[in-house]
């Protein structure tokens, strides 16, 4: 995949987020002092995606940036879970803070017995951040 479908990607991985949160775009653009628009012409495109967008987004609609970055990349079957050496030395350079504190790992299928299918991780996923957003506006 190529840098402008990725960014392509992670437009659509937000906008979708937004949704999700049950918020409208304008209601997002009000809480941020943004233009009526401002949302849609980011999300068609016309606007250069950035990651003060992505940041600024999800501290409106309750959603932890680590929680969309780790939908956007998830960790594939045979990745190593520790990560590389260069993410392990970005962990001991800039450790987490306490509200950035990692969630606990779930149990691995492995250990559950049978290995859950793309299509089943696609859905426990949809699931999951359904519910996390939701249970979130309803603490706002």
């Amino acid at each position: 995949m190529n840098q402008d479908e990725e960014v392509a990607r992670l437009r659509s991985l937000l906008r979708d987020a937004i949704k999700l949160s049950k918020r409208s775009n304008r209601e997002v653009e009000k809480a941020l002092g943004l233009s009526g628009g401002y949302l849609s012409r980011l999300f068609a495109g016309v606007m250069d995606l950035r990651v003060e967008h992505i940041l600024a987004v999800c501290a409106v609609i309750g959603f932890p940036p680590a929680e969309f970055f780790r939908a956007a990349y998830p960790m594939r079957d045979g990745e190593d879970q520790r990560g590389s050496k260069l993410q392990q030395a970005l962990a001991r350079l800039h450790p987490s803070t306490p509200q950035q504190e990692e969630a606990p790992k779930p149990a691995s299928a492995e250990s559950a017995g049978a290995k859950p299918n793309e299509e089943e991780i696609e859905r426990m996923l949809l699931s999951a951040l359904r519910k996390l957003l939701t249970n979130q506006s309803n603490q706002a």
